[in-house]
């Protein structure tokens, strides 16, 4: 279908149509909520004056890839809710697309590839979540807070998170990565300071993690059960000022490390130290 006058397509307008393809005009703005859903759809043309797309817009249809022009500034709650063949998403060069909101991307389990735009500044609960297909994620500079928890929870394929240098967010809740157990590689900006609770715990393949230089605070178990904790040679693990985790074999007394301002919740849970 190609669509050449229209400016506005209404909710729910092909919502469990049998269309397969569309091409739209630059002159369309607006599309409405669930204006796609539960349709046939696989190959979709946007125009490139569209602002926004909206609740639901393609909710469970059979979308498999998709451009979003540099127009579109907010993706709305479950735009793409259960995309289950989605595989691509591209933002076009230049995209002034500032937030993902809350699950637009969850249960797309076949999405392996994203790269998100570099003016983006909020990306709210469950955006990623259940993308069992996604490997890699950098999250830009620009971005300012996960907004809400679980942001990219089960994503059991994930293996390598990177903060950019210089970036904005400061906060990383204690669920945000939940059951990314596939987890290797982590790193962390110099301007995050708070990392929660449990945030890694038990990741048997996590290795690396490169904490920032300004962390203020680190939630009971977050390297607790980790390849990083038990492939670390020191009896004493620290991150900045914080003792974070004491090692299991080490007996006796200890003497914590001058400067230390910290010792982190559960630090000696189940320690010999006497």
């Amino acid at each position: 279908m190609v669509i050449d006058t229209v400016t506005k397509i209404d909710s729910y307008a092909f919502s469990y149509s049998n269309i397969t393809s569309c091409v739209m005009n630059d002159n369309v703005q607006v599309i409405g909520a669930y204006s796609f859903s539960n349709s046939s759809i696989q190959n979709i043309e946007l125009s490139e004056s569209l602002f926004e797309i909206n609740e639901g817009c393609f909710e469970k249809s059979k979308l498999e890839e998709i451009l979003i022009p540099k127009s579109v500034r907010h993706v709305f709650e479950k735009a793409f809710y259960q995309c289950t063949y989605l595989v691509n998403v591209v933002f076009d060069e230049g995209s002034r697309l500032t937030s993902i909101g809350k699950s637009v991307f969850d249960s797309c389990e076949r999405l392996d590839n994203i790269i998100l735009p570099n003016e983006l500044a909020f990306i709210k609960e469950q955006a990623f979540y259940n993308c069992r297909s996604l490997r890699t994620i950098i999250i830009p500079k620009s971005v300012e807070k996960f907004d809400g928890s679980e942001v990219f929870a089960f994503c059991f394929a994930l293996q390598e998170v990177v903060f950019e240098d210089g970036g904005l967010l400061k906060t990383i809740g204690s669920k945000c990565f939940l059951s990314c157990t596939s987890l290797k590689k982590v790193t962390f900006s110099d301007n995050i300071t708070d990392i929660g609770g449990s945030a890694f715990e038990d990741y048997e393949n996590l290795a690396e993690i490169s904490f920032g230089e300004n962390v203020t605070s680190i939630g009971a178990d977050c390297i607790s059960g980790t390849l990083y904790e038990a492939q670390n040679q020191d009896d004493m693990i620290y991150v900045g000022k914080y003792l974070v985790s004491v090692n299991q074999r080490l007996t006796g007394s200890v003497a914590v490390k001058e400067g230390t301002t910290l010792i982190c919740d559960k630090a000696f849970y189940s320690s010999n130290v006497r």
